[in-house]
Order: C-alpha cells, then sequence, then structure tokens
C-alpha cells in the first residue's frame, strides 16, 4: 500500500484514515488482544443473575483494557510485576473507571466490591494505586477469573 498524503486521506474518509491508524498500532505494538467471554457464562443462571448490565460495562472495560506492554507514565511497571508473571492486569483509580465507564463513583465501586467478593476480579493496592486482576495467562492461553466461578 502507498503512502496517502493529508489531502487523499481526508477525501477517501473516516474508514481509511482508521485503517491506517490500525496499521500504525499495529505495526507499532502489535495485533491487539482480547480475550472474550465464553458462550458458556451466558447459559450460566448463577451469571445471568449475578451480571447486570453495569457489572458487565466494567468487566468488559477492565478485560479490552489489559496492559500488556510498557506504558509512559506506568509507576507501578504493570508488564514487569504482573503480565510477566502470568496476570492479566490493568490500573485504574475509581474515578477514571467512572468516568471512562459513564458511571457514578459510588455505583462502580459497590460494582467492583461485589465482583472481589465473588472472585471474578481480585484487586491490589500498590503505592496508592489500584490494579485490577481479572484473568491469568499461561503459555499463550488466557483464562478470565469469572471463568473459574461461573463454569466450576
Amino acid at each position: 500500500m502507498t503512502e496517502l498524503t493529508d489531502e487523499e486521506i481526508l477525501v477517501r474518509g473516516k474508514a481509511t484514515r482508521r485503517a491506517l491508524e490500525n496499521k500504525w498500532y499495529e505495526e507499532k505494538y502489535g495485533k491487539p488482544h482480547y480475550v472474550g467471554l465464553s458462550s458458556r457464562l451466558y447459559r450460566s443462571p448463577d451469571f445471568m443473575k449475578f451480571m447486570d448490565g453495569n457489572k458487565l460495562k466494567i468487566l468488559l472495560f477492565l478485560q479490552t483494557n489489559i496492559t500488556r506492554g510498557y506504558l509512559k507514565k506506568d509507576k507501578i511497571n504493570i508488564k514487569d510485576n504482573y503480565f510477566c508473571k502470568g496476570k492479566l492486569a490493568c490500573s485504574y483509580s475509581y474515578e477514571m473507571l467512572a468516568e471512562l465507564c459513564n458511571l457514578e463513583r459510588h455505583s462502580l465501586k459497590k460494582h467492583i466490591l461485589e465482583m472481589a467478593e465473588k472472585g471474578i476480579i481480585e484487586i491490589e493496592i500498590v503505592n496508592k494505586r489500584k490494579v485490577f486482576i481479572i484473568g491469568y495467562h499461561y503459555n499463550g492461553k488466557e483464562t478470565l477469573l469469572i471463568e473459574d466461578v461461573f463454569l466450576q
């Protein structure tokens, strides 16, 4: 594919611009990862009772933002301290997470604590920051904690 000028990108529209951004992202960081929820989870009556829309929204957000590489302003060093040790983790403050998930802070905190009690996520506090662990990986296979809870 030849390089396009800014004018050509504007003429071709948003889809072309998005495709070029995705290509740049993949060249710089590798293909994006996503760990999907098993369809068996949705057949579990316990899962359907426990997971309401907001809990699912929070879980999917954390799941799509697992830190697998180095971040510029990462004081916790999530890649070395978590990902390289087999944990799927990310770090957000409750305020930031509430804003990104479009929820009230107290509501978000209540949902996260309920999921932590159930064992769906693990919360560690490091240097006054919260690290959310939602799964583990081993030999290229990624497993979410939610599967251990509802798919025994």
